[in-house]
């Protein structure tokens, strides 16, 4: 009886979250960096976000360039998040310099398994902090490495990313180098090929970004997100590969 109670709690507490960032996403504007991502479209379902591009008014995009290894499209009105929607605007900047982008202009934010990837990623929040509303939303996934190729490696330190911050830390950092070599688990990550592949690969991550710098949990994400000046509403990291939060611009 104690495990079906439970069981009943995990399901009322994932529906209540689920709705509560549909609420705070649905009909609104929003802004995607890095996109677009499978899990925001209504064709992969998965009880914990809801459709995210089938409920937005609309979903603008940003990419560090017109080509990458998950995603091409020109700068301008380019961004097709789903096939009966107009497609949104394609920026093509950097996550920490979105130089283009007005103060203020996005009622949410999009980041799906982007701040491992960038170098210095409390600058990257402090940009999607101030390119939001008053109390408009981020919502940020990052992998949760217990279930990643990143098992191995150690959590980085929150002094850490304040260093990259003060430093001005930018995408041609090689400091964590000779860590991913050593512990990034190629047997979860086929794609990355053999090892002399996977680190011709990172010897050129100032172009590709394919690169994980940082290694985040739940508790490092969520005290980067406050240091950028975010109210962390909810969070998990038991949803297969993702450690999840939605947060407040305070």
């Amino acid at each position: 009886m104690t495990d079906v109670l439970a069981k009943v709690r995990r399901r009322t507490r994932r529906l209540w979250n689920y709705r509560r960032i549909e609420r705070a996403l649905k009909g609104k504007r929003g802004l995607e960096i890095g996109g677009p991502s499978a899990i925001f479209s209504p064709t992969t379902p998965n009880g914990f976000i809801p459709p995210v591009y089938a409920i937005a008014a609309s979903v603008d995009n940003c990419n560090f360039a017109t080509s990458t290894t998950w995603s091409h499209g020109e700068a301008g009105r380019t961004f097709r998040y789903l096939p009966d929607r107009e497609p949104g605007m394609q920026y093509i900047h950097d996550a920490t310099e979105l130089a283009s982008i007005a103060d203020g202009t996005y009622d949410f934010l999009l980041a799906s398994h982007i701040l491992e990837h960038v170098a210095n990623p409390l600058r990257a929040l402090r940009e999607f902090h101030r390119v939001l509303k008053p109390k408009g939303h981020v919502l940020v996934a990052v992998p949760n490495r217990v279930h990643t190729f990143d098992h191995r490696r150690p959590l980085t330190a929150f002094a850490h990313l304040e260093a990259d911050l003060a430093a001005g830390t930018d995408e041609s950092d090689m400091t964590h180098l000779e860590e991913i070599l050593a512990l990034h688990d190629l047997e979860k990550d086929k794609p990355a090929g053999t090892p002399e592949e996977f680190r011709k690969r990172c010897l050129v991550n100032r172009e590709t970004r394919c690169m994980h710098h940082h290694v985040f949990d739940l508790a490092l994400l969520d005290r980067s997100l406050r240091h950028a000046g975010f109210h962390p509403l909810y969070g998990t990291d038991v949803w297969e590969i993702h450690v999840l939060i939605l947060a407040r611009r305070a």
